[in-house]
């Protein structure tokens, strides 16, 4: 895209025609944040130079969504896979930062392994599969603050 602020200048258009709407924008932590600010436009990026597809990276999920989609033998195969070729680390502790540089890679062989075609779209079927236990917390801190912004309340427990 020539426009590097692509989102406000889109934001700027939606406000000409609608002057209380609000907005926000959403940022891989790779991807560095304009200096400029618009009234009513939240501006939020991934921590620790991620991609939003690191925080599927939680084994049990991926495992529960290809078992789901492709029955147990091709999740334990799933499983075997993810253990021969992800740090040993990330099943321990699956949201600590910085274990795996381009989650998307990790996804796409994955879902290969499993003889899934999956667009990067479709990728909300996975976060789908996830407890709440598995979302990482940054991401629901992202949540919140999206909530927050359009005067949204917390849910209570």
């Amino acid at each position: 895209r020539r426009n590097k602020d692509y989102a406000a200048s889109e934001f700027r258009a939606m406000r000409s025609m609608v002057p209380e709407v609000k907005g926000v924008e959403l940022r891989d932590g790779d991807v560095p944040m304009p200096q400029r600010t618009e009234t009513g436009l939240l501006r939020l990026r991934w921590c620790n130079d991620k991609e939003i597809e690191n925080y599927l990276l939680h084994p049990e999920t991926l495992v529960r969504f290809v078992r789901q989609e492709c029955g147990a033998d091709v999740a334990a195969g799933v499983r075997r896979y993810m253990e021969q070729h992800l740090p040993l680390h990330l099943f321990e502790a699956p949201f600590e930062a910085n274990l795996i540089a381009k989650g998307s890679v990790v996804l796409d062989n994955i879902m290969q392994e499993a003889g899934l075609q999956m667009k990067k779209t479709d990728y909300w079927r996975i976060a789908a599969q996830m407890r709440p236990e598995e979302v990482h917390p940054e991401v629901m801190e992202k949540l919140d603050a999206i909530a927050e912004h359009f005067n949204i309340p917390k849910a209570q427990n």
